[in-house]
């Protein structure tokens, strides 16, 4: 079979050199191949003739290897049933041409969770240092952000959801006249300096009495980042976050 492909090959060569000789020697010999003649005589620019010496010699080359050229390019492209609706392959259309919602990408859907807490009986408050609320409640969660019994008060971003968040923390206080001020605020990963931007957003709220303060912001957070309600008792005496009353919430805008 190579010997055989190699004589074929020869003969290419040998015959598209016979060809250009033959083509440029026309005007003084004023001679033609016979098998290139009709060509020359029915298109006159040397473009035309040498592509139709090229056809002619590519129908002879496919005669000798006994193979067949398809120029029909008007046959359908087939896809096989198997490549459809499945990963790298194609998207399948239902009854109405359109592509099932099952096919569609998920993006648009919504992301988040809202946590409740504490449960059960108030957290008291410890003066003088940050009190991150225990909440074993959930109102939704849509991607395992939190986990009721390890970390209660964290919401946790999971794998794949990095991006930029709203998140929005309330807590709901009671205290005497003693208590001072009391600071709320959303942490991020525990960052302890209350003053900066980065490690919180804050609200300053002033008793005695009951009091609710309520602290939203859009925030990037990487995964793994967490989010908590942390409480800063200012006063002498100990302030109470009220059971159920307090909530975290955290909704995905995007990437």
């Amino acid at each position: 079979m190579r010997k055989r492909l190699g004589r074929v090959f020869g003969t290419i060569v040998l015959l598209v050199a016979v060809a250009s000789v033959l083509y440029l020697a026309t005007p003084v010999f004023g001679a033609y191949p016979n098998q290139f003649k009709s060509a020359r005589m029915s298109n006159s620019t040397p473009v035309s003739y040498i592509d139709d010496a090229v056809g002619q010699l590519e129908q002879t080359i496919c005669d000798a290897l006994g193979v067949t050229i398809n120029t029909d390019f008007s046959a359908p492209v087939v896809i096989p049933a198997s490549a459809k609706g499945v990963a790298n392959g194609v998207a399948s259309l239902d009854a109405t041409g359109k592509v099932p919602a099952s096919q569609l990408p998920t993006t648009g859907n919504f992301v988040g969770a809202r946590i409740l807490g504490p449960t059960g009986a108030n957290q008291v408050l410890t003066n003088g240092t940050t009190n991150y609320i225990s909440m074993a409640n959930e109102s939704f969660d849509t991607n395992n952000f939190h986990d009721p019994v390890t970390n209660p008060s964290r919401i946790t971003i999971p794998a794949g959801l990095n991006g930029y968040y709203l998140v929005t923390a309330s807590c709901l206080v009671t205290a005497d006249s003693a208590a001072g001020e009391v600071l709320t605020g959303i942490w991020i990963n525990r960052y302890d300096t209350i003053g900066q931007s980065s490690g919180s957003i804050k609200s300053i709220t002033t008793y005695p009495g009951l009091n609710r303060s309520t602290v939203t912001g859009v925030i990037y957070l990487n995964v793994g980042d967490y989010v908590e309600v942390g409480v800063f008792p200012t006063g002498a005496t100990n302030p109470v976050a009220q059971a159920i009353f307090n909530y975290l919430s955290v909704v995905r805008l995007g990437s």
